[in-house]
C-alpha cells in the first residue's frame, strides 16, 4: 500500500478540515493515517507563501478499491487524559492525536474512526 503526504490549511476551522480530510480519503481511496502540524510559514509583503500559513501534514494509505472508507472525525478532547480521550470518540478507534493548527492557533487534536 502506498503512503501520501499532503497539506491542510490550518486557518480552517475544525470542522473545515474534518470534511477536507473525508473528502480526500474518498477521492483517494485511502485511510489517513497521521495528521500533525507543519512549521508556521512566515508572512513577507513582497513574495506571497506558496501554500498557507498555517499548514497541518496528512498522511493517507491508499486501501482496496470498493473497500469502505470509514470517516474520520476530529475533537479537540477538553481532558486531555488518554482514557478521556478514548471515551471523546464514542466507541470510535483513535486514528492520531497530535498538536494541528486550528484557525490558525495550535491545538491537540484526536481523530477518530
Amino acid at each position: 500500500m502506498n503512503e501520501e503526504t499532503f497539506v491542510v490549511d490550518g486557518d480552517n476551522n475544525l470542522q473545515q478540515q474534518e470534511n477536507t480530510l473525508n473528502t480526500a480519503q474518498n477521492l483517494l481511496f485511502a485511510e489517513v493515517t497521521r495528521y500533525t502540524k507543519g512549521a508556521q510559514i512566515p508572512t513577507a509583503e513582497s513574495a506571497p507563501s506558496a501554500g498557507p500559513e498555517h499548514p497541518n501534514f496528512v498522511s493517507v494509505t491508499e486501501i482496496a478499491l470498493g473497500a469502505l472508507v470509514k470517516p474520520i472525525a476530529l475533537v479537540i478532547p477538553t481532558d486531555l487524559a488518554i482514557e478521556e480521550i478514548k471515551q471523546a470518540g464514542e466507541g470510535r478507534s483513535l486514528v492520531f492525536f497530535s498538536e494541528v493548527f486550528v484557525n490558525g492557533v495550535v491545538k491537540k487534536v484526536a481523530g477518530f474512526r
